[in-house]
């Protein structure tokens, strides 16, 4: 995984790196690319071995990422798998089927829709 944040908030990202060797990540299993998005960040989304791209940001620099995409960047990121080691399995689940349960489904502009109960 590669991570390139605002060229305005580095600090943060790296940070996390560092925290995420410190709890026992692998090394090269999260990378962090830093500089101007308009330099570093055009060559990330651009290079063909990139399989994907998770943006947050302003609508000029989403328009032309989603110019560089086959589905033109209209994709869901619906996470439908989750990768857990075994001995956490079981914790995991029941945490997920906890949160799930918590969830209040309703029409959209009603304030307890999509919050804790």
């Amino acid at each position: 995984m590669v991570l390139k944040p605002s060229e305005l908030t580095p600090l943060t990202t790296l940070a996390l790196a560092e925290a995420a060797v410190e709890a026992g990540l692998p090394p090269g299993a999260l990378n962090v690319l830093t500089g101007r998005g308009r330099d570093a960040g055009a060559h990330l989304v651009g290079h063909p071995g990139v399989d994907m791209v998770s943006f947050t940001g302003s609508t000029p620099v989403g328009t032309g990422i989603a110019a560089a995409l086959i589905n033109s960047g209209q994709d869901c990121t619906a996470a439908t798998r989750a990768y857990v080691q075994r001995p956490l399995y079981r914790q995991f689940v029941d945490g997920v089927a906890e949160r799930i349960r918590s969830v209040c489904l309703g029409p959209t502009p009603e304030p307890d829709t999509d919050r804790d109960r």
